[in-house]
């Protein structure tokens, strides 16, 4: 008797060994990068001061023709910004302070890029390139310093004539951790320049995603990031 069960298990298995082999050979042809730098980040959506971060990872590119290429990467970038002087309110709140929020947030990123290559000589090119990263938030290390108390409120209905720049969130993490929430696509944009197998690269990113809540204070701002990179290709 005909085993339709195993057959189709074996037919997947098939699939699955075919995929990973098309896998390996694709990424055998091309090259591999090291990469990594220092970002530059704030928000763009309301008025803050840049919280440096870094970034570093790896990437592989593949020649299409002459001029055009495609890239991937994996990295581990790090992006926030400055909020000097912020009231945190609603009826939860009693003790009012003034504070500066530091916000960094630890992203796993991982772009395709298009890139225009423009042959300087036989060593030297320069790239432009532009693409889409999704970003996804991992790790909240947000601070909160110089915190100078204001008042108290003693009726939670206060708030409904009192000016708060924040919401404070009680339940921040919810069915998800809350810096999950902060996730979504940058629009990136650059130039690089390379010698070799060395490269410079400065490359701009518009995130269309909001960074949610930071510690318990639903924030709900967009990052736009510059980032220095080096990298090493091989």
């Amino acid at each position: 008797m005909y085993n339709i069960k195993g057959a189709s298990m074996k037919k997947i298995l098939l699939a699955l060994l075919i995929s990973l082999l098309s896998a390996l050979n694709l990424f055998s042809q091309g090259n591999w990068e090291i990469k990594g730098g220092a970002t530059y980040s704030n928000f763009r959506t309301v008025e803050s001061q840049n919280n440096n971060g870094f970034t570093l990872g790896f990437g592989h590119e593949w020649s299409l023709i002459k001029i055009f290429s495609i890239g991937w990467e994996f990295f581990y970038n790090q992006k926030g910004a400055i909020l000097r002087d912020k009231i945190i309110g609603n009826e939860y709140v009693k003790f009012v302070y003034k504070r500066d929020i530091l916000t960094a947030i630890a992203f796993l990123e991982s772009p395709i890029l298009l890139k225009y290559n423009i042959l300087l000589n036989k060593q030297t090119k320069l790239q432009l390139l532009t693409g889409l990263s999704l970003a996804i938030g991992i790790k909240d290390n947000t601070k909160v310093k110089n915190q100078r108390f204001l008042f108290e409120v003693k009726d939670p209905k206060e708030w409904e004539k009192l000016y708060y720049d924040y919401d404070f969130n009680i339940d921040p993490d919810g069915p998800l951790p809350h810096i999950a929430r902060s996730s979504g696509f940058v629009f990136t944009t650059g130039i690089a320049i390379q010698w070799r197998f060395l490269a410079m690269e400065m490359r701009y990113g518009y995130d269309l995603y909001d960074v949610e809540t930071v510690v318990s204070y639903d924030l709900y701002e967009k990052l736009h990031s510059l980032s220095l990179l080096f990298s090493y290709k091989f």
